[in-house]
């Protein structure tokens, strides 16, 4: 399956840059350099992190007190050098946070090589627009999905009489990686609409395996959520839904233009043709 999507990308590439046919290893190269890019970025984005990391800290300590809980009260260290690790952890996510714009622009370059002038005018409004959903996705997830998570779960030991404490790594990682993965989820408009330009995704396609896509976000949601009841799994779902609902009338209208623009320079081409056959006859 990988390589499958790795071929039809490769051979977009091709298309777009109206090169001959290259080499699948020469199409590795070029990944290659764009993983090694990303991971030079992302390791200068943590190492910048790490300086705010007391700032970092208290700004997740938030979805607790939003909770009702004294994080001061609540979370214990629970090994020597948690604090060290913790302050690392959380330098690696807040990285990918910082550096998310670039890395977007680091794979439409890939995926994308050969953009017209025109196109290009877009490049930075999609990015920006990936970026906003990516934020708005790990805010909505810190404002509202953990706070409700992290209730549910110390509210359900006290429930069954344990005074449970919480292990400050598993909670700090755990708020960091669930906000960055619902930030991720909410790419979903970004991911279809750059698969329906480089023509692995219709509007046909999609409309016919839209009870897939809903089964897909469902799996994913029930995955990635930290607890397993309904209103946490329902915040985790629905976004993604109307986001998803949001991408496939987009795709709708790119692919009507799409249509009338190849209509119409098809009929263009015939065009000479046809006044050919009513030039008069000496």
């Amino acid at each position: 399956m990988f390589r499958f999507l790795l071929s039809k990308i490769f051979k977009s590439r091709e298309k777009m840059t109206g090169e001959q046919v290259k080499p699948f290893l020469d199409h590795l190269e070029d990944l290659r350099w764009t993983i090694i890019k990303i991971a030079i970025t992302l390791v200068l984005s943590m190492v910048l992190s790490f300086v705010w990391h007391k700032e970092i800290f208290h700004l997740l300590e938030v979805p607790l007190q939003k909770a009702g809980y004294d994080p001061r009260k609540v979370l214990f260290l629970g090994e020597f050098a948690g604090a060290v690790m913790i302050a690392i952890t959380l330098s690696f996510y807040a990285g990918i946070v910082v550096s998310f714009p670039l890395l977007m622009f680091f794979l439409a370059e890939f995926v994308l090589p050969a953009l017209t002038p025109r196109e290009k005018r877009f490049t930075l409004p999609a990015i920006a627009i990936g970026f906003a959903l990516f934020l708005g996705g790990a805010w909505f997830c810190y404002e509202f999905i953990m706070p409700a998570v992290t209730k549910f779960m110390v509210g359900f030991a006290h429930s069954i009489g344990i005074d449970e404490k919480i292990e400050a790594r598993s909670y700090f990682k755990t708020v960091a990686l669930m906000a960055i993965v619902f930030g991720m989820m909410c790419q979903v408009p970004v991911v279809m609409v750059t698969l329906n330009l480089i023509g692995i995704v219709t509007y046909r396609w999609i409309k016919t395996t839209r009870a897939y896509g809903y089964a897909g976000i469902l799996t994913l949601c029930a995955i990635v959520s930290p607890t397993p009841d309904i209103p946490s799994l329902a915040l985790f779902t629905v976004p993604i839904i109307a986001l998803y609902e949001i991408c496939i009338w987009v795709i709708y209208l790119l692919d009507k233009r799409r249509e009338k623009r190849e209509a119409a320079l098809a009929a263009k081409m015939d065009r000479p043709y046809e006044d050919e056959k009513n030039e008069p006859i000496d």
